[in-house]
């Protein structure tokens, strides 16, 4: 679809334009003008085009069930805090009904606030920005926020909350996955965050590869607990859904890329890794490790909750890249990005089908007749 191929040519030379504002300005100030409106018009390029659309995966769904809820304050007498799956976007949801906000407007607002706390997040994390932005297009971060709405909402808000817990300020941190948790229940994993600062490559990385084989091949043997807690949480996946299809294969290896080239080269990557790049690529790690575990069972499950720890292989392969010497990394940057790039036009043309069979979206000025 060359309307995506255009998007991600816009946004990564607003990308670079970020990386340069600096440059051959004598004053900060204006430079950080100029970098906060680039950050506004990155955003409204990625969030816009998704905040248009009108269907693709689970759009649909999620426009009917907002044009059937109610608003304040009728939406009070059906709600129970105790019962009812998604609290937060539920409320959030009711409190837009009542404000009057369209179906369209309701998306848009849903789309601008996740791609906005995602590039904030990149802009936090960022050490080569116009690739970090080039791998959350290719891996299919930024489609997924227009696929999933609940899931990609909380894991950004967790992904933001990530300097709190490199800083260890345990409870501000914990109160943001709780938020998060409240517009999609499996944003709780990222209470395991404390137990994953530890530096790559040691006795405790051994024992989760160790133990993500031991799980992947005694999968059968769990689904009937993983069923058991996944019906208490909301999802309701039944052993049935859980042993259906697999991750495919090719997934899995771009997952795990990060996590082979650190084994390579770990020695050279980790002997004075700080807290934050520690955290990152066992983020990153836990990934691949969901990834390889989804191969013996569904892909629905599993696919989406590595989706969780993705971003983090934005931020820790060009990093690891970049650790390496002048002739590794040159090498290797240019087969990142051309491989990555086979993968997307692989994910978007065949394991998709035609895209464009699946997502259609309203112009701008069709957007904008709506509102006035």
């Amino acid at each position: 679809m060359i309307e995506l191929w255009i998007l991600m040519a816009i946004a990564l030379t607003l990308s670079w334009i970020h990386e340069h504002a600096y440059i051959g300005s004598k004053n900060k100030a204006i430079s950080n003008h100029k970098i906060s409106l680039v950050f506004i018009i990155m955003l409204l390029f990625l969030g816009g085009y998704l905040g248009l659309r009108v269907r693709g995966n689970d759009t649909r769904t999620y426009i009917i069930a907002y044009e059937q809820m109610s608003g304040f304050p009728q939406f009070w007498s059906t709600f129970d805090p105790s019962l009812s799956k998604d609290p937060g976007f539920n409320l959030v949801n009711a409190a837009l009904k009542t404000l009057g906000v369209t179906t369209q407007s309701w998306l848009m607002i849903y789309a601008l606030t996740t791609v906005g706390l995602y590039l904030h997040f990149f802009r936090k994390y960022k050490n080569d920005l116009v690739l970090n932005i080039y791998l959350f297009i290719c891996i299919g971060l930024y489609g997924f926020v227009g696929a999933a709405i609940k899931q990609s909402l909380a894991t950004a808000i967790c992904l933001c909350a990530l300097p709190l817990a490199e800083e260890k300020k345990w409870i501000r941190y914990i109160l943001l996955v709780f938020l998060g948790s409240t517009f999609h229940m499996y944003a709780l994993v990222y209470l395991a965050v404390p137990f994953l600062t530890f530096k790559p490559w040691t006795k405790k990385t051994v024992f989760l590869i160790v133990g993500t084989i031991v799980i992947a091949f005694s999968l059968q043997n769990l689904f009937g607990v993983i069923a058991e807690i996944t019906s208490n949480t909301g999802e309701g996946y039944t052993v049935g859904e859980l042993s259906g299809e697999g991750v495919n294969i090719f997934r899995i290896l771009v997952s795990n890329v990060p996590m082979l080239l650190a084994f390579f080269f770990h020695k050279q990557l980790f002997e004075d890794s700080t807290r934050r790049e520690n955290m990152m690529f066992n983020l990153s790690m836990i990934n691949g490790c969901i990834m390889f575990i989804g191969l013996f069972g569904t892909a629905n499950y599993f696919a989406r909750l590595a989706n969780y720890f993705v971003a983090a292989q934005a931020i820790t392969l060009p990093w690891l890249i970049d650790k390496l010497n002048a002739k590794n990394r040159k090498f290797l940057k240019v087969t990142m990005v051309l491989c990555y790039l086979g993968y997307y036009y692989y994910s978007i043309n065949i394991v998709y089908g035609l895209y464009s069979n699946r997502f259609e979206r309203i112009t701008i000025m069709e957007y904008l007749q709506q509102l006035f």
